[in-house]
């Protein structure tokens, strides 16, 4: 555990002294990515290890990681360095929305989904309720707005809870396939989460428009609910299709997996951010 400490302290050290002597463009170009990616690949798995140590998942670490290193506190990435990153973003989350599909057993789920709705609906809405009633009370004191009243503080006050409320795939389907968990509680978080997050983007779209009438910015036509309903299933669709050529390829080659897996979510990434599909859905 001192060595990956000492090996920690020596990447963020030598991070910093390239960022400090090496030329001005450095970290404003494309060199910038290949500098932060290594970093980050580098200081995150050595940190990952180092939280593991004390009985934390490595997911910890790269949180840790990225707050600490990051714009906000150390800057040893720079803003640009992190927009930049954005690329390996998309790649990360369709690879782990990619997994999450390969846990999901439909044909298992199937006659629980009605349970599993219900689970996942009371749960939003107990929860739901609770941060709505503190965030109202207290928007006076938000720096939102905080003169606003009455039912545009009520529309508001939606928006903002819905946001807080929303799950995180990512993160679950992550911890989940670190910890190689498997089982009936597995399938239960998963589908949960899954649904949860597809009822919150539901909800999201409707509180904005609820909020947009309110506050005086009228009603939308029926471009909204297309562009949602292009968002979901648009994104399902477009996933099925993907995963049935790789299904496709499997079959008839199934060699070079990781490298063909790579570029499947390279497609899955451009693609989503091109036809404004939502990556994990496809994923």
């Amino acid at each position: 555990m001192t060595t990956r400490l000492i090996a920690l302290l020596l990447l963020g050290a030598l991070m910093f002294a390239l960022q400090r002597s090496a030329t001005p463009d450095l970290t404003s170009s494309y060199r910038a990515i290949s500098l932060a990616l290594g970093f980050a690949l580098l200081a995150a798995t050595v940190l990952g290890n180092l939280v593991e140590h004390i009985g934390l998942p490595r997911l910890t670490g790269y949180l840790l990681f990225g707050l600490v290193c990051g714009p906000y506190v150390l800057s040893l990435i720079t803003p640009t360095m992190a927009s930049q990153l954005q690329i390996v973003n998309g790649l990360a989350v369709a690879l782990i929305a990619f997994i999450a599909g390969l846990e999901l057993n439909f044909a298992r789920l199937r006659d629980r989904l009605a349970l599993f709705a219900l689970y996942g609906g009371t749960i939003i809405a107990i929860t739901f309720a609770g941060i709505l009633l503190v965030v109202f009370v207290a928007w006076a004191w938000l720096p939102i707005a905080p003169d606003i009243t009455g039912t545009a503080r009520l529309a508001l006050a939606l928006v903002l809870t819905t946001l807080l409320v929303s799950f995180s795939p990512t993160v679950t389907i992550a911890v989940i396939a670190e910890s190689r968990a498997r089982g009936p509680l597995c399938e239960l978080v998963l589908a949960l989460v899954v649904l949860g997050d597809l009822a919150l983007i539901l909800f999201f779209t409707l509180a904005m428009q609820f909020a947009r009438t309110v506050t005086g910015g009228g009603l939308e036509d029926v471009g909204l609910l297309a562009r949602l309903l292009w968002e979901i299933f648009g994104s399902l669709a477009f996933g099925a299709v993907i995963g049935g050529g790789f299904a496709l390829y499997l079959r008839a080659v199934g060699r070079e997996l990781t490298i063909v897996l790579l570029a499947v979510c390279v497609v899955i990434t451009g693609t989503a951010e091109w036809l404004h599909f939502e990556a994990l859905l496809v994923g």
